[in-house]
């Protein structure tokens, strides 16, 4: 039972709850006196007489009722507390969202619907006054009234107080309606409470049903917060693919790690500059300067108040604040460039805030990733994407590890924007730039408050973790504490400041074997007084004082597996780990608790570390990434990864872990190239080791090419005149594009899918494969160059969905719409079957208008032509959707069932049915409304000339209409739509299909239609269509299946006389290929007559194989 005072408590916790959710200054606009119910008409009236006079006035009597009930709550409440200053805000921010609404009409109206709707379930509180007076308990219900209000308005103020919120109206309006949905039915189970203890209920009976209410509306908010996170990661998984932003969180994670639960760096927290740039009360920009020397531990600081701001400031709050951070990495393309920070920031910006998700989700849906990730695109999306935040935090690290021109770009745009009028009064960016001193940020941020960390409170953190790591080592060389503070204390004197002097000394201290030998490294003519001698001290050990094995393991790379044959040799692996083995030269991060310990991240300690070792020829950049390119482009020509493999033997080598080293050969092999090509332009001559192994590495790339490349031919080049950089101009920079010239998908795609099928692994083999491939159920992305390719997802439809985007970028924003989820090719296909969809409001006039002159039922089902055609195949034929939602709503014929088509290709079918005709014009919205209304009505439905000509028509979209659906069976085809998609050579489309189970109808034929097909001869007999690309990976898709079995020679001959040597002998080598003696010798004439001496060594060798099986 509630007091007088404690209910007052009540409401002021409800209006400081609210006044806390929205900004502050109309917080405080919403408290003033002159918010009351005179004010508010006086609103209302000048919005209609402003309404009346352009001919443009609105129902505005729908909001009396809602009035009404505000000012009886106002009155009823009056009888308890003063209701001055709570009723202010109600009448505000009614006054402020009729104010922005009013002159877009559309909006208002639906504004105008929801304060109906509220009306509407809100009795007339002055009729209970008796019995609030009487029954204490029912006071609350009061409270719970003004609490709903309040949620409704801070729900409302959402959508209509953002900048540009007309431009973004109905992506926040459909937020808004799941957060609206729970206060309404709150609102009607209160309007029930009020009937039930008129009705004579209980004391415990309105405690029982507050608390009903209470948990209802709870619940419906968590579903509906549940929903709207759902819809906000699918929105994100399509627009971090699009942005494919570096991976900053595990730059993050790996920096926090560094920490070891170390309490280094709080001093930080406690700085005047730290405390003004991070308080929040005041709307105001901030700009904080961090710097130091190399080595200092400005990452680990950074990590640490990253982490700080994580943790005080989550997602969706309110007032919305935002935080963001980003790693500059010297050397790392991903990570030292203006576009790659403003990717990193962008993606952050938007996966905090789920509504702001789906006006960018939107825009992106619409847009190609080549435009979207343009520097001035990427500009314009950041700056609005920090219009959604009341406070910004942007944290930048490193800036002084990558090109000074691109660190002067992010520095001078960030500080620009502290310059814009936009952000004035509404958003507060507080910028952290953190680096060493290096002329550059001295000089652009010399006006700015800095904190440097050459202070007594960094030395002192130094102090304490040199005393920490020793003491936690005490043991193992049973050290005094006496002899524990001389480390610490010699240590933290030749750090002078930089922290990882300190973690590297200290480690390479306590790697020594014995007390004595501890000693002798703390000796004056030993102990590294600086850091690069600590470098060389460690590399000694390693590289040179260590035990043989070691050190051959050290410099040695994927020494257990053998790269020409592909398999492992166990027994070979390295049993030593990385850090154990290169000591604090490296360091080791698990980072995702499904890691196993052969997917743990290894980085080398920090960039000067690396400019030691190469500077001083301790490592050859040039040899060694000869060495790892050989290795890879030789392992992925081994016999595991051969393409005449069947399903059983890539099985029996996966069971083997022959495939451990697939995920990194595959996807950066190209890296190495690009790497080799650089360093040897500027590799002085006269090396004979390196020009060995770079001619050995150039030999190798050119047979791993010749087995995988898909757009050209290697054979007649020759390996004295190529070179890394002549073989790196054969292809595109772009990673997409490049996968498009290698077959190195399919071939991935069909191991892992034999890798995720293993069952009944022995122990040895369970065993082998948790150690070098890692977990073998992890569903991971095909496309080397994507970042899931190696990382994965947790089950089949999640990879599903991301393969999704790859394919089909381009969505369709309405959520009911099956594009939604499909989506498609090209940005052209979306905008013309988006008009086609939600076309003009003149189309719905129309329909409008045609419905009513639908009258009789004959109208609906009449053919109007002697062939059969009815209304709704001319409706379908026009793509007139909104005409045939109207005609099957009223009945009309969806298919005829017994139409079969006359021929099994798509050129000599009729299209006759609506569905029919709806696909062969590609007008998908249509045919997936006839198809689905037929599943739903249960007619017999016949698909066959439908789906057939959206085959032929290349028609992703429509024929993912049928494959998504389960009610869709094409076994009694008489047409092979696999052989349709080979004749076309639509070479998406066949790969949709293998996806669908349409494997099995890869044949020999297949084969046939897709070389014979549209081709011209010249006077001697050669193709010349410019295809064979297409043609060829189409061919190496359908061979890839094992269902094909090739028994006749029309093929490989074609191929032959065409001068397609590379396909000629992928058919002959094929495991499947079976020809009787007279189709070998036709071939062999053919390939002496066209002077190919390699088609015919093979035919040789084949048909020795073929006789000695024979005998």
């Amino acid at each position: 039972m509630a007091s007088n005072s404690q209910l007052k408590d009540g409401y002021k916790r409800a209006a400081e709850n609210f006044k806390d959710s929205i900004p502050a200054d109309l917080a405080k606009r919403f408290a003033k006196q002159t918010n009351n119910l005179a004010s508010l008409r006086d609103e209302i009236k000048a919005i209609q007489d402003d309404h009346g006079k352009k001919g443009s006035l609105r129902n505005l009597p729908r909001l009396q009722k809602f009035v009404e009930d505000m000012n009886q709550l106002g009155q009823v409440i009056e009888v308890f507390v003063n209701a001055n200053d709570l009723v202010c805000f109600i009448w505000g921010p009614m006054k402020l969202l009729l104010g922005i609404a009013k002159a877009h009409l559309d909006n208002f109206d639906k504004l105008l619907d929801v304060y109906a709707q509220i009306g509407d379930v809100i009795p007339g509180l002055l009729f209970y006054k008796d019995m609030f007076t009487q029954h204490e308990p029912l006071r609350d219900v009061l409270q719970d009234y003004y609490s709903d209000i309040l949620k409704f308005h801070e729900a409302a103020i959402k959508v209509f107080a953002r900048s540009k919120w007309k431009d973004i109206f109905h992506a926040t309006w459909k937020t808004f309606n799941t957060q609206f949905d729970p206060i309404m039915k709150s609102l009607v189970k209160r309007g029930e409470l009020l009937e039930s203890v008129k009705l004579s209920a209980s004391l415990d009976q309105i405690h029982t049903i507050r608390r009903q209410i209470s948990d209802m509306y709870q619940d419906q908010i968590r579903t509906a917060d549940e929903k709207t996170r759902e819809k906000h990661f699918s929105r994100m998984a399509l627009i971090k693919e699009k942005l494919r932003a570096p991976e900053y969180f595990l730059d993050q994670e790996i920096a926090t790690q560094r920490r070891e639960g170390d309490r280094s760096g709080q001093w930080i927290f406690g700085e005047p500059e730290y405390l003004a740039w991070s308080d929040t009360n005041a709307l105001k920009h901030s700009v904080l300067y961090i710097n130091g020397i190399p080595g200092a531990g400005k990452t680990t600081l950074v990590s640490l108040i990253i982490s700080r701001l994580l943790e005080v400031h989550t997602p969706n709050q309110s007032p919305p604040v935002s935080v963001s951070y980003f790693y500059f990495k010297h050397g790392d393309d991903e990570r030292n460039s203006h576009e790659s920070f403003l990717r990193a920031i962008l993606t952050q910006l938007i996966s905090q805030n789920t509504m702001s998700s789906q006006e960018f989700f939107e825009d992106f849906a619409k847009q190609n990733e080549v435009s979207i990730r343009s520097r001035e695109s990427l500009e314009t999306l950041t700056q609005r994407a920090l219009e959604e935040y009341r406070v910004s935090f942007l944290i930048l690290d490193g800036l002084d590890e990558c090109e000074r021109e691109q660190a002067r770009r992010t520095v001078e745009w960030l500080l620009a924007l502290r310059r814009l009028d936009k952000y004035v009064g509404k958003t507060s960016l507080r910028i952290i730039f953190s680096g060493q001193r290096d002329g550059l940020l001295d000089d652009v941020l010399s006006e700015f408050p800095n904190i440097r960390l050459e202070s007594t409170k960094h030395n002192a953190d130094i102090e304490r973790y040199c005393l920490q790591y020793a003491s936690k080592r005490q043991k193992r060389f049973r050290l005094n504490k006496d002899l524990e503070t001389h480390i610490a204390s010699l240590v933290t004197k030749g750090a002078q400041g930089m922290f990882l002097y300190a973690r590297v000394v200290l480690d390479y201290l306590f790697r020594q074997v014995s007390l004595k030998e501890l000693k002798n490294a703390l000796g004056p003519d030993v102990f590294p007084s600086k850091l690069e001698t600590a470098y060389q001290r460690i590399a000694t050990s390693v590289l040179e004082e260590g035990y043989e094995s070691e050190t051959v393991a050290a410099r040695k790379a994927f020494f257990c597996i053998d790269s020409k044959e592909g398999t492992i040799d166990l027994d070979n692996r390295l049993q030593t780990g990385a850090k154990e083995l290169c000591g604090s030269l490296v360091d080791l991060h698990q980072v995702n608790e499904r890691m196993s310990e052969p997917e743990s991240v290894v980085r080398i300690v920090h960039y000067t570390a690396k400019r030691y070792l190469i500077e001083r020829k301790i490592i050859d950049d040039c040899l060694e990434n000869a060495r790892i390119l050989s290795f890879c482009t030789e392992y992925l020509i081994s016999p595991p990864f051969a393409r005449s493999n069947r399903s059983d033997v890539i099985s029996s080598h996966a069971r083997q872990a022959h495939y451990s080293l697939q995920d990194y050969a595959a996807a950066h092999w190209y890296e190495h190239l690009e790497a080799l090509s650089h360093e040897t332009l500027e590799t002085p001559r006269h090396r004979p080791e390196l020009e060995r192994k770079v001619q050995q590495t150039i030999h190798s790339t050119k047979l791993f090419l010749q087995d995988y490349a898909t757009s050209f031919d290697m054979k007649e080049d020759d390996d004295s005149l190529l070179t890394p950089q002549s073989i790196l101009s054969k292809f595109p920079h772009d990673k997409a594009d490049r996968s498009e010239n290698l077959d190195i998908e399919q071939r991935t795609s069909r191991i892992r899918r034999e890798i995720e099928d293993l069952k009944n692994l022995e122990v040895k083999e369970r065993t082998a494969l948790e150690n070098l491939h890692g977990p073998t159920s992890c569903y991971k992305c095909p496309k080397p160059g994507c970042v899931r390719f190696s990382e994965g997802f947790a089950t089949k439809k999640e990879r599903a969905e991301h393969i999704n985007h790859h394919t089909r970028p381009f969505v369709c924003t309405f959520e009911d719409c099956f594009a939604n989820v499909i989506g498609f090719e090209t940005e052209e296909v979306s905008d013309t079957i988006m008009t086609v969809q939600f076309g003009k409001q003149q189309r719905q006039a129309i329909s409008a208008a045609l419905k009513s002159t639908l009258t009789e039922e004959r109208t609906l089902t009449f053919r109007v032509t002697k062939n059969g055609e009815t209304a709704l195949y001319f409706a379908a034929k026009r793509n007139d959707y909104a005409m045939c939602n109207l005609l099957i709503d009223r009945g009309a014929v969806l298919e005829t069932p017994n139409t079969v088509p006359e021929d099994k290709f798509a050129d000599t079918m009729s299209a006759t049915t609506p569905l029919a005709i709806a696909c062969a014009k590609g007008h998908t919205k249509v045919a997936d409304l006839i198809f689905k209304a037929a599943i739903k009505a249960g007619a017999v439905i016949n698909t066959e000339i439908g789906f057939i000509k959206a085959i032929a028509r290349n028609d992703i979209e429509t024929v993912k209409v049928f494959l998504s659906s389960r009610h869709f069976d094409h076994s009694g085809f008489r047409a092979k739509p696999l052989e349709e998609a080979c004749y076309r050579h639509h070479i998406s489309m066949l790969d949709l299909l293998l996806q669908h189970g349409f494997e099995s109808q890869a044949s020999s034929e297949c084969i046939d239609k897709c070389i014979k097909s549209k081709e011209t001869r010249s006077p001697m007999g050669r193709i010349q269509d410019g295809k064979w690309a297409t043609r060829v990976s189409i061919i190496n898709m359908l061979l890839l299946t094992g269902h094909v079995i090739i028994d006749s020679h029309d093929s490989t001959w074609y191929a032959i006389k065409s001068g397609r040597v590379q396909l000629a002998l992928m058919l002959l080598s094929y495991s499947r290929t079976r020809l009787v003696p007279e189709a070998w010798r036709v071939l062999r004439i053919a390939a002496k007559e066209e002077s190919y001496p390699e088609i015919v060594e093979l035919i040789d060798e084949l048909v020795e194989d073929v006789e000695r099986l024979l005998d």
